[in-house]
């Protein structure tokens, strides 16, 4: 094969026919050319071989959470979902739904015999099922998985309610500490939001944001989600009673006064406060699946509560002068 030397001093081949011939057989090398579809093959191969994997895994971790080994569930979902690159949006979409399950179960099951130094795990776990709840609803792109996430979202709420009626019943204790008192303020929010974020008719996730909010100095806030309690305990109260409710609307009227002098507004919110307060006890007497003892309690109840009521009309009165 000739050669000869460049201008800048490089070696040049020259192709006579022959070689031409030899470099077009070469180019198209039956041996040479597959390399390329034989590793994009391998790519391929490897790439079922890990998704095959993650499945059995999310399997691992399904099994786990039946058996109620809801830590080992956990523990298995979280390697799965490590990587979610490596999964399709159905198999994303149960990996998220299943550990929310094992996240707000083991919670359940464990809160109330855990020191409050591990508080913060309850916490953790409680929003990060709520997270997992979002991403399972945002992954299920066929909706075939709707009905069980719809279910899911209502034992988070129920787990959510007696988390902030926890952190409620700290935030009223006149002998907590003010450490314990703010804490559970700011469990209040954490718990109120999701509860909103999930059903934004449900009206005790605003008043848990509501008594977050007032007892942490933010009243213009606390105020709204007042607001937004009263307007939508309609749609979500309960069918046995809730003689609490009158609260929102003591709390409404007083700070509709302090905060605005509005007395008209603050007179109507007690009115509004009795009304409802009476209609909740009706329940509990015709509706509500209560024992003779229980019935005889939350007529106590109610009859205490309406005390508060006459005392907030009268701080009212006593304060505007009329």
């Amino acid at each position: 094969m000739p050669c000869k030397l460049t201008l800048r001093g490089q070696l040049s081949i020259q192709h006579s026919p022959q070689t031409a011939y030899l470099d077009h057989r070469l180019a198209y090398n039956p041996i040479v050319y597959p390399v390329k579809k034989i590793l994009s093959l391998l790519a391929a191969l490897i790439l079922m071989m890990v998704v095959r994997v993650s499945a059995q895994n999310i399997e691992t971790g399904v099994k786990a959470f039946e058996i109620g080994d809801y830590k080992a569930a956990m523990a298995e979902l979280d390697k799965v979902l490590a990587e979610p690159g490596k999964l399709k949006e159905k198999s994303l979409a149960r990996a998220h739904y299943y550990r929310a399950l094992s996240r707000m179960t083991f919670v359940r099951k464990a809160h109330s015999n855990l020191e409050a130094t591990q508080m913060k795990q309850v916490r953790d776990l409680t929003v990060g099922a709520y997270e997992d709840m979002i991403a399972a609803k945002k992954n299920d792109i066929d909706t075939k998985m709707a009905a069980d996430i719809e279910s899911g979202n209502k034992r988070l709420i129920e787990l959510l309610l007696e988390l902030g009626r926890g952190a409620n019943g700290i935030a009223q204790d006149p002998n907590k500490k003010a450490a314990d008192k703010k804490e559970s303020y700011q469990d209040l929010i954490l718990y109120g939001g999701p509860i909103v974020g999930i059903n934004k008719f449900h009206y005790m996730g605003y008043l848990f944001l509501a008594n977050g909010q007032i007892g942490l100095g933010d009243s213009v806030n606390a105020l709204k989600n007042y607001h937004f309690a009263d307007d939508w305990f309609f749609k979500s109260a309960p069918k046995d009673g809730d003689l609490d409710i009158a609260y929102t609307y003591i709390q409404i009227a007083r700070m509709e006064w302090a905060m605005h002098k509005n007395f008209d507004v603050a007179i109507k919110a007690l009115d509004e406060g009795r009304k409802c307060l009476d209609a909740e006890h009706r329940k509990i007497e015709t509706l509500g699946a209560h024992t003779p003892t229980q019935k005889a309690a939350l007529s106590i109840k109610h009859h205490d509560v309406g005390l508060d009521l006459d005392r907030a009309y009268s701080d009212l009165r006593l304060a505007s002068g009329k």
